[in-house]
């Protein structure tokens, strides 16, 4: 079990005392995302979470270079933080992951990584379709 702190806007700014650093902003629209991960590098044991906000999406998770996707639902109108919590640093750190975001139309690449100090996020927001 691990412990959010969550800011006013319900963003996580630290797991397990670990402060959460946002790299990039992405766009999406819709009520689906994919997101797709895999070892971005050299397959070397590196062991992650990964945090919708304070919701676990991934857990305890043995990262390779088969790919593997998490769908996850979302709101209009909505931020959240895609957080990456490393559990080891494998054989070569830091704790790096590759991955495809996608709303079924827009497509997005990012890596994160994180280490057994600080954890990696990407805001996403999600715009609301036009009717």
């Amino acid at each position: 079990m691990v412990d959010i702190d969550l800011n006013e806007y319900n963003l996580p700014t630290q797991i397990d005392g670990r402060e959460v650093h946002q790299e990039k902003e992405l766009l999406f629209r819709g009520d689906k995302l994919t997101i797709t991960v895999w070892d971005n590098r050299t397959t070397d044991g590196d062991e992650i979470s990964l945090f919708l906000n304070e919701k676990t999406i991934l857990k305890e998770f043995e990262i390779s270079k088969n790919r593997f996707d998490v769908e996850v639902n979302v709101s209009d109108n909505k931020e959240y933080y895609l957080t990456l919590y490393a559990h080891n640093l494998g054989r070569i750190p830091p704790n790096t992951v590759a991955m495809y975001i996608t709303d079924g139309v827009r497509k997005k690449m990012i890596t994160l990584s994180s280490n057994l100090s600080k954890c990696e996020a990407v805001k996403i927001k999600i715009e609301q379709l036009e009717n």
